[in-house]
């Protein structure tokens, strides 16, 4: 009868030392950004959430993304080179003065953005229930912001894992900071234009939690991909 090896003291453990290197290769960024969406997906179902409130929270996480752009480019007007080029040189100061100005125009843009997208979740809302108002669309708004929280957290350690302590306000661009609003609110207007949609054509559905679990798990799978895209641009010097 032929004998059975006992497995040696490696094979026993090998799944368990590769369960946390694959975690810390996520990045801490990545991470909060996980661990964000599982927290709403939580709250979405203690506190009872409809989907057009789950919709208000990824519309004030397009505001977080757009402050922390701020910071970012900023930051690296003080710190690193975000404007430089072979023909153009930039003086500290000349930088943040570019940036101040930069931010009044393409802020104005991105707010707008940002108010029709409020506009458009009010007039969805209102077109299903003829009485609704202000007070309803956005009822419980305090605890809303409340719940948007996760993502401010969220944002604030990517920013500080990746930008500040990875370094890449080093080699952050201008032109490649003005993007990320606009590229990462794709994601979260993507996901609310599909709720409101569906709210719009299947309510009946569009009501139920394995909805609204669904439409999470594909905005965070989106969001990963830019997340990691980014990284990838910015070639962090430290981990992210």
């Amino acid at each position: 009868m032929r004998s059975v090896e006992p497995m040696s003291a490696d094979q026993n453990t090998a799944p368990q030392a590769t369960a946390p290197a694959r975690v810390a290769q996520l990045g801490l960024g990545a991470i909060a950004l996980i661990a964000a969406n599982s927290g709403l997906i939580a709250l979405y179902f203690l506190l009872d959430l409809e989907l057009v409130q789950l919709v208000v929270v990824y519309w004030v996480e397009c505001l977080w993304i757009g402050i922390f752009t701020v910071l970012k480019l900023l930051t690296a007007s003080l710190i690193g080179s975000p404007y430089e080029n072979r023909y153009v040189k930039f003086s500290r100061g000349g930088a943040v003065l570019t940036s101040l100005l930069t931010i009044g125009f393409i802020g104005g843009q991105f707010l707008a953005l940002f108010a029709g997208t409020g506009l458009a979740i009010y007039l969805v809302v209102e077109s299903l229930d003829p009485q609704a108002s202000a007070r309803n669309v956005f009822a419980g708004l305090i605890l809303l912001l409340q719940c948007s929280l996760l993502f401010l957290v969220s944002h604030a350690i990517s920013f500080v894992a990746n930008f500040l302590v990875g370094g890449e306000y080093r080699t952050a661009r201008a032109t490649m900071l003005l993007a990320i609003p606009f590229s990462r609110c794709l994601a979260l207007l993507g996901a609310v234009i599909v709720a409101l949609v569906a709210l719009r054509v299947i309510p009946a559905l569009a009501s139920t939690g394995a909805f609204a679990l669904l439409l999470i798990v594909l905005k965070l799978a989106w969001d990963l991909h830019l997340h990691n895209g980014e990284r990838s641009r910015f070639g962090a010097a430290g981990d992210g």
